[in-house]
């Protein structure tokens, strides 16, 4: 019975206030839950390069390197994309600031994408974003 009410209210407010993409406006179907077109993540571009999470040094596993473990003890950073890109930036301040934790779901084969390409026998156990909006 919740279920049902639960799915009339959100169909009710689909109707009145529609939901779009945030990458791109676009006005998004009643039944998807997203909040984000799949031309949009699709358009997500991916880091091909692990750098140092310190000085930028082109790194072959993301690891620190070693002039900056001496004063740093981040062992170890993977960046999934740039947050110069529009669309990164915004998914970004919706998770942190909004709360719009659909956004979790909607990004996940983005970053399914990116783990299954760069990580090499690590996985990393915390994801850090800027905390400063610019």
């Amino acid at each position: 019975m919740h279920k049902n009410i639960s799915a009339i209210t959100h169909f009710c407010l689909d109707l009145v206030f529609p939901r779009s993409c945030i990458g791109c406006s676009q006005l998004m179907p009643i039944h998807d839950s997203s909040f984000i077109c799949q031309t949009c993540l699709d358009q997500i571009p991916l880091n091909t390069e692990l750098r140092c999470a310190f000085c930028q040094a082109i790194t072959d596993t993301g690891r620190t390197c070693a002039l900056c473990r001496r004063s740093h003890h981040l062992d170890q950073l993977f960046v999934v994309s740039s947050y110069d890109h529009d669309t990164v930036r915004k998914v970004i301040k919706y998770l942190k600031y909004r709360f719009v934790l659909q956004l979790a779901t909607d990004i996940e084969p983005v970053l399914k994408k990116y783990m299954a390409k760069q990580v090499l026998g690590s996985i990393p156990t915390h994801i850090m974003a800027p905390l400063v909006i610019p």
